[in-house]
């Protein structure tokens, strides 16, 4: 090696593997469509899909990822919330 030239980059060699599991491709869908939508139509998406939400019975990306039926469920909710209150005068 030269004095220019560039010293070489030293990588792992070994990996520890993740201990978290991962999303299964559909969960992994779901939980994209959900936060997706959220970002849409709502002011405070962060908000919404972390918070606890009593009447989901969670927190909302955990319920709209572990099931289609609770991917519909908080679709709902997201939608709801962001119409505009009717009959509010102005």
């Amino acid at each position: 090696m030269t004095e220019n030239s560039p010293t070489p980059v030293r990588r792992k060699m070994f990996v520890k593997a993740s201990t978290v599991p991962k999303l299964s491709p559909e969960h992994s869908r779901r939980e994209s469509l959900i936060t997706h939508l959220a970002y849409s139509l709502l002011k405070d998406p962060i908000g919404f899909l972390n918070n606890d939400n009593e009447s989901l019975g969670g927190r909302p990306l955990d319920v709209a990822t572990r099931s289609t039926a609770g991917y519909a469920a908080v679709e709902k909710a997201i939608r709801l919330l962001a119409q505009p209150f009717v009959g509010r005068q102005q």
